[in-house]
């Protein structure tokens, strides 16, 4: 048994080296990867409050909230609103704005806040931002959805049926409830009454 595994590692480096000469025999070439970027932390308070002097927005961080970010390749100067949301999203974080304060708070706990409620598209909001979406559905029962639905929503996103109004309430950053959303009413459309 010993012997057989020391053949075969000895087979893998010389089969990768055939794959490579043959792909150097045939004229195509691959593109040498590009570096790896670092991995850029800065103070998350020093992004909020380059946010804060742009939109005039005020904040409120939760205590269980890391002091630092990763931001990539994104200058921290130049950080909008719509861009802290998906700086917040990448760090599994979000923002919830309640009575004119945007809380800074853990994903896991965002539901729990009293986000926008929408029965329809509103282009005013930004993709990353967190809302409460219902959808009141016409020919398919609601309830039968939800279990097609839920896989395409991340952990501390909710989705529900209330079969008594035969609607769907779904949680979640808005660029992802649209997508659902269309998904949810072109099902309902082709669902036989």
């Amino acid at each position: 048994m010993k012997t057989l595994l020391v053949g075969l590692i000895f087979l893998l480096p010389s089969t990768a080296a055939l794959a490579d000469e043959d792909l150097l025999d045939s004229g195509s070439q691959q593109a040498p990867l590009p570096p790896l970027m670092p991995i850029t932390r800065v103070s998350l308070l020093e992004i909020l409050d380059t946010v804060r002097l742009k939109s005039g927005k005020t904040f409120l961080i939760d205590m269980r909230v890391r002091a630092e970010v990763v931001i990539g390749q994104i200058d921290a100067s130049n950080v909008t609103y719509p861009m802290l949301l998906t700086i917040l999203r990448n760090n599994d974080l979000a923002a919830a704005e309640v009575s004119g304060v945007v809380n800074i708070v853990p994903v896991a706990t965002v539901r729990q806040f009293p986000l926008p409620v929408l029965f329809e598209e509103d282009e005013s909001i930004a993709d990353d931002e967190w809302v409460t979406r219902i959808i009141t559905l016409k020919n398919a029962p609601a309830a039968s959805l939800v279990p097609i639905m839920r896989p395409l929503l991340p952990q501390a996103g909710h989705l529900a049926a209330n079969p008594a109004s035969n609607t769907i309430v779904m949680v979640d950053r808005y660029a992802n409830v649209r997508r659902i959303t269309t998904m949810i009413l072109a099902l309902d459309a082709k669902t036989a009454r």
